[in-house]
């Protein structure tokens, strides 16, 4: 006899069966063994409560199908997989790290460029009616030479320098070219479109 125990769902084959169940016949089996499967020939016959297989002999064998988790190229395209998932992480961390920072770059320099339009309109007076500056440079000049007359205002509708010297108008910086002859006083006056109105003075040396 051959000690092969066989079942129901170990032979895939068709095997003639007699009613009386003494005997069952001849016929080729598929025994399966573990992933795979032995084909065999002999005869089948009934021993108490068991199938056993007796004068068999080998007709081949059927590795059977390959396990999912032996298949090296499941492991292959599983790496490949997650490498690809890493790159596209890293790729996807340092764009998104980049684009932060650019964006704070870009919120910091548009504060400074507020800040500096804020300071630089401060400078001008703001909404203020005010007169910025008037002075004069050189103070001190000798008889036939020039000097510069300078001032700023804000938010005036019309500039007056008494005495006359050169074209005045309503403006943060500007200076004008006079020569005066003798020791001079001059007077800036600024109205604003109310018809409130300030005065500054300075004076010129002729030496």
């Amino acid at each position: 006899m051959c000690p092969i125990e066989l079942s129901a769902r170990a032979a895939r084959v068709p095997i003639p069966v007699h009613h009386d169940r003494t005997r069952i016949g001849t016929c080729d089996l598929r025994v399966l063994r573990g992933t795979g499967s032995l084909l065999v020939s002999g005869v089948l016959r009934r021993a108490g409560e068991q199938f056993v297989l007796t004068e068999w002999k080998s007709t081949g064998s059927n590795p059977g199908p390959r396990s999912f988790f032996r298949n090296p190229l499941v492991y292959t395209s599983t790496l490949v997989v997650i490498g690809a998932l890493y790159v596209c992480g890293v790729f996807f961390f340092r764009w998104q790290s980049n684009r932060d920072a650019d964006r704070r770059a870009a919120e910091k320099l548009a504060q400074e460029k507020m800040a500096n339009a804020q300071r630089a309109y401060e400078s001008l007076g703001g909404s203020q009616f005010a007169i910025l500056n008037f002075y004069v440079t050189p103070s001190l000049i000798h008889p036939g030479e020039s000097t510069q007359l300078c001032y700023g205002v804000s938010n005036a509708k019309e500039v007056r320098l008494d005495p006359p010297a050169g074209n005045v108008w309503p403006s943060a910086a500007r200076c004008v070219s006079a020569s005066p002859s003798k020791e001079t006083t001059y007077t800036l006056t600024a109205v604003d479109a109310q018809g409130n109105t300030k005065t500054a003075t300075l004076t010129v040396l002729v030496k």
